[in-house]
């Protein structure tokens, strides 16, 4: 698999810091937050050999509504593209949009991993 881009800062705590009141809420909270994307990038991969865009549809609407809290804003934007191509119906596109999306997802789990490694 292609490594993300490394042109963009894809981890972006401060919303994550705000809900948290402590160090013990914050680690909770990017636990949490890796076992959601680690369910999302699952589900990408059993989806990509049924391409069903209701499934796609559901899953990028999940993703969505967690990714804000630790993404940065261009990764925010692509997985918002990515639903709506998939509410759409343009099948072709979400492809390349998923084709995209998954490694800097990869990427930013990565990054959660190292940032956890360093606090536990």
């Amino acid at each position: 698999m292609n490594n993300p881009p490394t042109n963009h800062d894809d981890l972006d705590l401060g919303q994550a810091q705000a809900y948290a009141l402590d160090a013990e809420s914050m680690d909770q909270l990017v636990d949490s937050y890796c076992s959601s994307l680690v369910q999302s990038l699952t589900e990408f991969e059993s989806l990509a050999d049924a391409f069903e865009l209701e499934a796609w549809q559901r899953s990028l609407h999940a993703l969505k509504g967690f990714i804000g809290l630790m993404a940065g804003a261009d990764l925010q934007q692509l997985v918002g593209d990515a639903e709506r191509l998939s509410r759409q119906g343009d099948g072709a596109q979400l492809q390349v949009a998923i084709q995209r999306l998954e490694p800097r997802l990869r990427g930013l789990l990565e990054r959660l991993d190292r940032h956890r490694g360093r606090y536990h």
